[in-house]
Parts: structure tokens; sequence; C-alpha cells
């Protein structure tokens, strides 16, 4: 972000336009050339998602920035610019992993790298086509990844997952038609085979359906011309010839074979033959379908599930169990509350069970929910699926209202308005540690939250109001209030309202190209650490020196520490740096980290740049610009707009210490700062009321 920085003079408000228009990535600066270059902007796109795989982008051999995976940079000068995929162990590298990206401004040139994992860390696919030889097409799709496709024998290597497999036309034959379900694992080899028969040849279709899904069973199918097939796992086998054919289950420990393990059966012309195998496991399973969820009433939660049929040994009863939420890693199980227990009544059951407050439960507190199924040999089913809840009637609207300066304000009123609860609204008074709550809500219910200190303190704040909050939103708020004061009369271009000038200051009255909403976003901690150089210009002046003036001086007018001085300038929050690479501009901030072309109060800052003009010729001239810059990294996004009231913050800082520091900074712009720094972080400032 950039803003102006000069004295007055005939052109004053042709300067503050300019200097609103200039917002780019810093601030405070002699206006006297042209407008910004034109920048265009790179759409980095890294597949799979969430990869997070590491780039570079170079232009003219200069390193123009590096990251990881998805991101979009801004503000990047026209022209060509040279862009490097970085490898990953066990990764293919996209190909082309090194692209040419033409840069122009306002537009945004997407760059997508697809990466893949190495043989290794995938499963074969063997594709054969029969009769041998034959030149079928073949393709393989699947979510987020390209098409995959081939002619005739073939082999890839995919990561595990579900994909789809179909064949394509082959003149004077008929096609294997329908689509092949693939749940591939990693490290595992799976052969696909297709028979392409003739025009007018007798065949159907068979279908194999192998139970459970997620065990991938293997079996055999060997045809009428002693074609042997074999497989994992569901499929769909179209354009077989017509005959008899035999399944045979594939053995596996874990599991009892289905009943029969094997079986034959005939295949009529254009029809469909279906073989199903219900494998049963030796061990106990995890239950399926668990869901829980807020009953009607208030405290209730129904649980429901699914019966586990596809065990050797069957289930006898259902536990519903129930664990409170702590910081760790998985829930107490065997510490669990016992919710209830329910007979087996059989296979294909599907159960509903409601649980209340009697059960042991406690309004409020988060549980995590699951069920185990105890078997004919005593044991219990493992966990796989459990649900976290919050109990109702432990729902309440609640946070904490503070001032300008941070501290609690006991006995305002605050009013909550119920939405869709058939309720009126509820007033209740803020606790002498500024804490309020409302009345519990057994569901998610939508609210609004609005302060009434005008009815406690008539005229000394300005009161806020949420708008409408749901669910999730209006636990633990953090309200802040706005003293209600005047500006200085000297600038009546605010109305003589505070909240005016504060709102202009910060770029909040309303959404504009240089903030995308009206939140005020500022920095998470204080005080900020500065990182001045060691500097002497053309004049003699020891720039550190006159520089670091400023840093006291804030801290000194605003009565606590605001800045603080340090020699680690990796370390720092703040860096000056001196130069003449602008001769535009006295001084500059510059949003450096996060990464991007981002406006003071888009975001929350991470570090910032403060450029000074290194070839000022008047010492207190530098003290002033210095001091000018800090107050834009401080929070003021904009310029005041009047001269006359010896605003620091005008666009120019031209003569602020003529009557020594302690009168530099305006009361207005203290009382200014002090609200950035204590409101809440991301406070929408539409939400406060003249």
């Amino acid at each position: 972000m950039r803003h102006a920085d000069r004295g007055p003079s005939g052109s004053v408000f042709v300067l503050i336009l300019f200097g609103a228009m200039a917002l780019l990535a810093g601030c405070g600066g002699d206006p006297a050339g042209p407008g910004p270059q034109a920048t265009g902007t790179v759409d980095i796109k890294c597949l799979p998602a969430g990869l997070g795989a590491p780039w570079t982008l170079v232009r003219s051999d200069q390193l123009v920035a590096v990251g990881y995976g998805d991101s979009l940079l801004g503000g990047l000068p026209e022209g060509e610019q040279v862009f490097y995929w970085g490898r990953l162990p066990g990764w293919l590298s996209p190909e082309p992993d090194t692209l040419r990206v033409q840069v122009a401004g306002g537009q945004a040139i997407p760059v997508t790298g697809i990466y893949g994992l190495s043989h290794d860390h995938r499963a074969k696919v063997v594709v054969k086509p029969e009769p041998e030889g034959i030149a079928a097409p073949w393709f393989i799709s699947g979510e987020g990844i390209p098409v995959y496709d081939g002619l005739g024998e073939g082999q890839v290597w995919l990561p595990a997952g579900r994909y789809t497999f179909s064949w394509g036309g082959v003149a004077g034959f008929v096609v294997p038609g329908g689509i092949i379900l693939l749940e591939l694992q990693e490290g595992a080899t799976y052969n696909l085979q297709g028979l392409y028969r003739t025009e007018n040849t007798p065949a159907g279709d068979v279908i194999i359906d192998a139970e459970p899904d997620s065990l991938l069973a293997g079996w055999t199918l060997t045809g009428p011309d002693k074609t042997v097939r074999s497989g994992r796992g569901d499929a769909s086998l179209y354009g077989l010839p017509a005959g008899t054919y035999q399944l045979d289950w594939s053995p596996d420990d874990r599991w009892a074979l289905p009943l029969p393990a094997g079986s034959h059966a005939d295949l009529e012309s254009y029809d469909t033959l279906v073989f199903q195998g219900h494998y049963r496991s030796y061990d106990p399973l995890p239950i399926e379908g668990l869901e829980v969820q807020l009953g009607p009433a208030e405290g209730e939660v129904d649980i429901s599930w699914n019966s586990l049929d596809n065990v050797t040994i069957p289930i006898e009863s259902y536990l519903m169990l129930a664990t409170p939420v702590q910081e760790v890693a998985a829930p107490a199980w065997e510490e669990a509350i016992v919710l209830g227990s329910v007979v087996a009544r059989g296979p294909g059951e599907v159960y509903r069970e409601a649980v209340g407050l009697e059960a042991g439960l406690l309004p409020g507190v988060s549980y995590w929910f699951t069920v185990r199924g105890l078997d004919g040999q005593g044991r219990l089913t493992p966990v796989r699926d459990k649900v976290v809840l919050a109990m109702g009637g432990g729902h309440w609207v609640s946070g904490t209202l503070t001032d300008a300066q941070g501290r609690p304000l006991a006995g305002i009123p605050v009013q909550i308005d119920y939405t869709g609860l058939g309720e009126g609204p509820e007033v209740l008074v803020t606790a002498t540690d500024g804490t309020f709550r409302g009345r519990a809500l057994s569901s998610a219910a939508e609210v609004s939250v609005t302060t009434r200190s005008r009815d406690a303190v008539p005229g000394q704040w300005y009161d806020f109001s949420t708008g409408p909050l749901h669910d999730g939103q209006w636990e633990d708020l953090s309200l802040g209030l706005i003293p209600r004061r005047g500006v200085d009369p000297d600038c009546p271009q605010y109305g003589g309202s505070f909240l005016t000038y504060l709102r202009a200051m910060t770029n909040t009255d309303l959404p504009t190209n240089q903030r995308p909403d009206t939140r005020l976003n500022k920095w998470d901690h204080y005080p900020l650490s500065v990182y001045i150089p060691d500097y002497v210009n053309e004049h003699g002046f020891d720039m550190r020196a006159l520089c670091a003036t400023a840093p006291a001086t804030w801290n000194t007018d605003m009565g606590e520490a605001y800045f603080t001085i340090t020699d680690d300038s990796l370390a720092a929050d703040v860096v000056f740096r001196f130069g003449l690479d602008n001769p535009q501009f006295n001084g500059e901030v510059f949003v450096l980290l996060p990464q991007g072309n981002h406006y003071i109060g888009d975001l929350i800052p991470e570090k910032m740049e403060v450029y000074i003009a290194a070839d000022m010729s008047i010492a207190q001239r530098v003290r002033e610009v210095a001091l000018h810059e800090l107050g834009h990294v401080l929070g003021c996004a904009s310029h005041s707009l009047c001269y006359e009231a010896g605003y620091l913050m005008y666009v120019s800082s031209a003569g602020a210490l003529d009557n020594g520091p302690l009168n530099a900074i305006h009361p207005d712009e203290k009382a200014l700062i002090q609200c950035v720094r204590y409101l809440p972080q991301g406070v929408d400032m539409a939400g406060y009321i003249e």
C-alpha cells in the first residue's frame, strides 16, 4: 500500500486523489511521477489437491517467488517469467516441469502441475483385450487425474483409489460394454480382460458381486471356451460368449469363503448372469452406518447403526457408548459410559435408539459416541466410526465486552434476538469481568447480539450489532465498544464523528478495490519489533539514529509500548530500508508477509517494510517521515483529509515536529491507534451504530 507524503502546496487535492489510487503494497512518499506499472497474476494449482509441492518463479535470472502447493501470486510485472516445479520424494514431477509464463497486465495466468506417485507406491493395472493382438482402445479415469488411454495390451501404474475402466470400439467387433469399477490398493496388480466378439455371435453379460466391497475378494471365472479370467472385488464383464461359466472364490486368511465357494451357471444369449459371494470375517468387525444427532427433546440424542452380519460368530447384543471429549488423540473407550444395550434381532436390521441425560450424559458437554457389538464368544467389535456431538441444553449465546483499551466493560446491557425459536429478545447485563451469557439453546439457532450502552451511559460509546449469527458463531464472542467522541473542528470532512474518521482512516467504511469487506484486520501482537540498519547518507546524517526516534516517540505519546528495537532483521516485525530506488516518495510501507499484493488492513500482517528515501537533506524531515510511516504500520491505512487540523497522518507530515515530539501525534490519531490495537481482531466495522 503506497500513500503520498509531501508538504502543503497548490496541488494538495490532486495529491490526495493520487494517494488513494496508488495503494498497492506500502505507504507514504512524495508522488512526483507516473502511476504504477501494470501487473498481472499467476494462479498456481498443484495436483493431487493438498500435496503442497515446491515451486520457483524466476524472471531474467532473478528470483521472483518460491512457495508450496496452490498459490495466487499478484503484482507481478509484465513479461516472460520461468516457472519450475520442484521434486518430491516418492512422486513423479509434472511433465514438463519447466514452463515459460507470459505475464500480462490485469490477467490471471493459470499454471497447473500434476504429480504422480512413483511405481513403488502405486497399483499396477494390466490390460489384455481378446482375441490376442487386437488393437482395442481402453480408458481409465479417476477423480483429480487425467484420463489414461491405450490401444491393445498395456499397463499403467496408478495411485491407490477408485477408478472406472471402459473399452472402446473396434470395427467389425462388438464392444465389451459397460463400466468396470476399480478399487486399487498400493502395491497390488490388477488384470483387466475384455473379449471382443465378432458381430452376431451369441453373447451375454456376467456380473460379479463380492461382499464386503472393502475386501476386494479374489475370484476366477472359467468360460465355455476354457478361457480363465481373474480379478478382485466387483466386476461387470460384458459381451462374453454364451455357455456355461464356473466362478471360484479365492481364500483369505481372515475371512471364511462364501457358501458355496464355487458355483456354475449357464449364460444365455443377450442375458445377464450374476455371481454373488458373501465372505464372513473370523474376527469381530466394526459397526457400519453409525449416525448420531441431537434428538427433538431437550438433552436427547438419537443413535442409529446397521446390524453386523458378515461375521462367522453372530453378534448377540450391541452396546451404545459415550466418552467425554478430552485433549487427547483418541477416546478412552475402556472408561466409556454405557448408554444402553440392545439385543440383536437378526441380519438386515437398522437400529435406532434414543438416549438422554438419564443415561449419565451432561448438558453442554461434548462426547464421542459409538456402538460396539458383543459376539457369542464374548468379543467386542473394534471402533472405527465415532461421532463428536455436544449435548443439548449446553449451548449459550456468550461473549466478553471490552472498551477501546481492552478493559472489560461491566454493567452494559446486551440484547440477544432469537430468530425462528418463537421467543422474544433477551436483555442482560455484562458481569464485572465484561462477560455475558444468554439462555440455553438445545439446537442450532440464528441469533443476533446488540449492545445497548446508550441505556446505561448515554453518549459514551458507539454501540455494536453483530447481525445474524449461526450455530458455532454465537459462543465466546469478542465485542469491543468505540468511544463516542468528536474530531478536530478544523477537519469538518468527517462530520464531527470519530466513528466516521476511524472507518475512513482504516479503509473500513465500505468495501472497495482496496478492501474486500469492512472487517478491521491488524497485528495480532504488540509491541512490534523494529529493525533499522546502519546507514549514513550523503549529507552525513546517521539515518539509523534519526529514524530510531520515531518508535520512541510513539511509545511515549501513546503511554505504552507499541515498538521495540531489535538487531535481528529476520525476526523483526518491521524492517527499515534506506534507498534511492523510488524518487517519487520520501517514505513508503510495504506488506512483506503474507506474500502477495496486499493492502494494509486487508489481512493480519506478519512482516512490513518501511522504505525511507536516503537523500533527504533535513534531519527533522527524516524523523517526521519515519514517524508518519510507523503510523501506517500501526493501522492508519489512509491519509487524513485536513491539513489545518495538524494531523501527523496528513498526506504530508512536514512540520509535525515543529512543536516537539509530544505534540507530533494528534489526540484523534492516538485514540484511533488505540482502537485499532484493542478492538477485536477482524471486527466488522459496519456493525457499529452512529
